[in-house]
This record gives C-alpha cells, sequence and structure tokens, in this order.
C-alpha cells in the first residue's frame, strides 16, 4: 500500500551490498504510550526521554496537548526549540500532480530539511485536528538508524565517504546542478520561496540566498552516536509510482545521472549514484521496514528526526488535518532571519556526563 518497489535493477549493477531481508523483527516500531498526561511528562521528563532515546517514536494516544503545551514538553526532555508552526499540507495539496488519495503517498519518503546546516532533530507532532476518516492521513515512518545497523560493515564504510547536497525544491535543480558539477563546496541558490511567518514557504527576495550544505550519507547521531544512513534520493524514487507528464521525464532523465528538476545532487559518478539510490529505494519501500500511525484528534508523536524518515498519506483536506508543530534540536544553533549562511554558532546543551550516561544506558540495553 505504501508504496511499490521500482526494480532498477536494469540499470546498473550495484556494488553496495543491500540489506539482508527475512528478519522477523520489526525495524520500524512506535512506542505507544496511553493515559497519560502533560502533567505526567512534566513532572518526569528523564522517565520519558530515556524512553524516547530508546524508540525513538512515541506515540501518545490523546495526550490532548494546547499549542503552548508542545514546545514545553520538548524544553523539558532537553531540547531546543527553533520553530514552531501549523501544518495542514495545504500547499502539497494543491499541487496538480500529487494524487490525494488514503492509498496514495500525499507526501513521499523523505528525512527532514536536509538542505539546512542543522536540520530538526527531533519533532513534537500534535494533532489539533483530525476530523477526516481514521485511515486517512496517516503518517508512515522508517528506522534509519535500525535499517543501517542491519548493513554490511562494507556499504556503511563506503557511504561516509558519499557526499551530496539537498535543494530546498525542485525549482532551485538547476541552480543547484551547475555548480555541484562545477565542484563547488558552497552552493548559493537564490531563494525563490521564503517560510512565512505561520510556517509556510512564500515567494522569496531576489536578493535572499540560501546556502544548500554538503552532507554525507552516513551521518552519526548526536547523542546515541549510532551511524544513520541519512540520504534522500529524488522524491520521485520514493513515490508509490510516477505521476504527470514532467514526473516522468524527470524519472527517465534521472536514470543517466544528476536531474536539473529533482532536490538532490552528488559530488559522485553517475553509476555510484545510481548505486546508493537503489539501496536508498529498498531501504524506504520495504513495508517491511514501515510502521504507519493513524491518528486520531489529540494525539501527540515525538519523533527523532534523526533518525525518522517518514512520509503522509491522503484523502484529506487542509480544513480537516492540522498539526502543531514544533522542531527542535539537541544543542542551541544561531540561526540567521533570512536564508542559511551565517555564524552558525553551536553552543553544548547535553554536556559530556549526559552523553556519557545516555550512551552507557544504550549499551545496557
Amino acid at each position: 500500500m505504501a508504496g511499490e518497489w521500482v526494480d532498477r535493477g536494469r540499470d546498473v549493477t550495484s556494488g553496495l551490498t543491500p540489506m539482508p531481508s527475512g528478519s522477523e523483527e520489526l525495524l520500524t516500531v512506535g512506542h505507544v504510550l496511553e493515559g497519560y498526561t502533560y502533567e505526567d511528562i512534566i513532572d518526569d521528563p528523564k522517565y520519558f526521554k530515556d524512553l524516547f532515546l530508546k524508540h525513538k517514536l512515541l506515540c501518545f494516544r490523546e495526550l490532548n496537548l494546547t499549542g503552548d503545551q508542545n514546545p514545553e514538553v520538548v524544553r523539558a526532555m532537553g531540547y531546543h526549540v527553533f520553530g514552531h508552526h501549523k501544518e495542514d499540507h495545504r500547499n502539497t495539496i494543491a499541487v496538480e500532480y500529487r494524487v490525494n488519495d488514503p492509498s496514495e503517498l500525499l507526501v513521499p519518503w523523505h528525512v527532514e530539511n536536509l538542505h539546512q546546516q542543522y536540520p530538526p532533530e527531533v519533532a513534537g507532532w500534535n494533532m489539533e485536528l483530525f476530523t477526516c476518516s481514521k485511515r486517512h492521513g496517516r503518517t508512515g515512518f522508517v528506522n534509519l538508524a535500525e535499517c543501517t545497523s542491519r548493513l554490511p560493515i562494507e556499504t556503511v564504510d563506503r557511504l561516509r565517504d558519499f557526499e551530496f547536497i539537498v535543494a530546498r525544491q525542485a525549482e532551485d535543480g538547476e541552480e543547484a546542478k551547475k555548480q555541484v558539477e562545477s565542484g563547488s563546496r558552497e552552493v548559493c541558490i537564490r531563494n525563490k520561496r521564503a517560510l512565512g511567518p505561520d510556517g509556510r514557504l512564500m515567494h522569496g527576495d531576489d536578493s535572499d540566498h540560501y546556502y544548500a550544505h554538503v552532507r554525507k550519507a552516513i551521518e552519526t547521531h548526536p547523542l546515541t552516536n549510532e551511524p544513520v544512513f541519512r540520504y534522500e534520493c529524488d522524491w520521485i524514487y520514493l513515490d508509490n509510482f510516477i505521476k504527470g507528464p514532467e514526473a516522468g521525464d524527470n524519472w527517465l532523465e534521472s536514470q543517466s545521472g544528476q536531474s536539473s528538476t529533482g532536490t538532490c545532487f552528488t559530488y559522485s559518478s553517475e553509476s555510484e549514484r545510481l548505486e546508493v539510490d537503489r539501496l536508498a529505494q529498498g531501504i524506504y519501500l520495504n513495508p517491511d521496514n514501515q510502521f504507519w500511525w493513524e491518528w486520531t484528534q489529540g494525539d501527540f508523536l515525538l519523533a527523532d528526526l534523526f533518525v525518522m524518515a517518514h512520509s503522509v498519506t491522503g484523502g484529506f483536506q487542509s480544513d480537516e488535518r492540522r498539526l502543531d508543530v514544533t522542531f527542535n534540536t539537541v544543542e542551541v544553533h544561531d540561526r540567521p532571519v533570512s536564508g542559511e549562511k551565517g555564524n552558525w554558532v553551536a553552543a553544548g546543551f547535553a554536556d559530556e556526563e549526559e552523553r556519557k550516561r545516555i550512551r552507557k544506558g544504550m549499551l545496557s540495553s
């Protein structure tokens, strides 16, 4: 249901060993918590943070937080709130080639905001409005840390040196492609759309730019020290199937390398990129790797976005499903008002003793 495997074996013989199949253990599981209150979390945040670090996804049934309580919960658990907005997916629903159906992916699989130097590492998702049918507007998750742990060591080692950038949106593709192909490590893109006061993308200023930061396909979790495969190939590979003529052209062009209408651009050879794309596609689209949450109004999900790729199925309108969202990080980062470039200074939040306690607990669990 969540997506069909598209066989790209015809295109390239992969040199990357895929994840072993046949494991009976579920790789992605949300830890469901029922009967708890806001006061329970505030009174004992350490208990819930330890649960969160172990499971990476806490699913509180009908916690019924207010908008102000969402950031208070994540702050109590020691994270730093840098974004707070409403999400009703109205912009995605308005895209002509997206299919807004409960059996389709309205939002394809992705890792959050990889174009940023410091993407959100934790999300608090509070479903403050949900009036559509029960199985509509579900959120899917893939635990990339668990999937990475199943990869052969030689595959992980190769991915550590695989570099790429992600542009904010597809219309930035031509600029990004030219700069990456020139070998530039400072990919600066005109900000055609900027974040408005409500957190939605709006038209940008011609004089405003953002920087798409160079990333490696394997990154280390800031608290648990786990290696995580944090790579996002173009969305067309992570969709249910090709939709619309432009998407079809994008698919064909991308078979021979980088697409000027995509969002991911690599510093590798075409053949190596196709190998990594194929590996990512196999991880994201394998139903055995996925966990799906059916929402009820009042549910609150705390998601470790460093490891949780996610997607959303359709079947709702923007006035039927609305999330109150906080984006959070482990450490404080100085974020400029406009663009993604500036003096980004990390101020340590989790001290070394806290990190040691967390890692010791992970090893003993």
